[in-house]
């Protein structure tokens, strides 16, 4: 009996760590049912707080979340282009077309 409450803990957590939801890092390596990219930004957008700024690219002199720099990740532009986002003039996300944003096309 002496041994059966630490015996108990041991049990009810690991029961509680079945039942509760993957973590955030967990789902965002998963590839989108939306989508189909991996580390999709539409569709989990704690993805721009946790990558953080590009360092490299810049739109407009505005900075760019590294999770939405289709110049760092290629595989982002069907994603624009699914999202209605992309400038067919300029061959860029239309929300980060540094022309159209500049000039007000």
């Amino acid at each position: 009996m002496k041994n059966f409450l630490p015996v108990l803990v041991i049990v009810l957590a690991g029961f509680a760590a079945w039942f509760v939801p993957m973590s955030s890092s967990v789902q965002a390596s998963e590839v989108c049912s939306v989508h189909h990219v991996k580390e999709c930004p539409f569709c989990n957008q704690e993805l721009a707080l946790k990558k953080g700024i590009c360092k490299e690219h810049k739109a407009a002199g505005k900075d760019i979340p590294e999770a939405l720099c289709y110049l760092c990740n290629k595989e982002l532009k069907k994603v624009f282009i699914q999202e209605k986002d992309w400038c067919k003039g300029h061959s860029v996300p239309e929300s980060q077309c540094t022309t159209c944003l500049i000039h007000g096309h």
